[in-house]
């Protein structure tokens, strides 16, 4: 039977070993009985991971209950230093829609 890593918001995250068919379903927390949510979590993997996959993984753990949030400064601006207001290869001045 698998089993499942759960979240409450008072204790913590514990496992619960059930059948795949009651997969979705809340689980009572063990320390004090509220409804859990199920998280999910990189598979256990006994092969080597490659540092960048390491990284990433760290990251998305860390997130899991607070993303990282970003203002309108950091979004849409590409590759540091690039100027992407060339329109070569785009369609009428639209430099994300490529034309055909």
């Amino acid at each position: 039977m698998p089993i499942y890593e759960f979240a409450c918001r008072g204790c913590g995250p514990f496992d619960v070993q059930r059948p795949m068919a009651r997969a979705a379903e809340p689980a009572d927390c063990p320390g004090c009985g509220t409804p859990a949510a199920r998280i999910f979590s990189a598979p256990a993997s006994r092969a080597p991971i490659a540092a960048g996959v390491r990284a990433g993984l760290a990251a998305e753990e860390r997130s899991r209950d607070a993303p990282q949030r970003v203002n309108g400064s950091q979004i849409g601006h590409g590759h540091a230093g690039h100027n992407h207001r060339h329109t070569h290869g785009t369609s009428g001045g639209r430099p994300w829609q490529l034309s055909h």
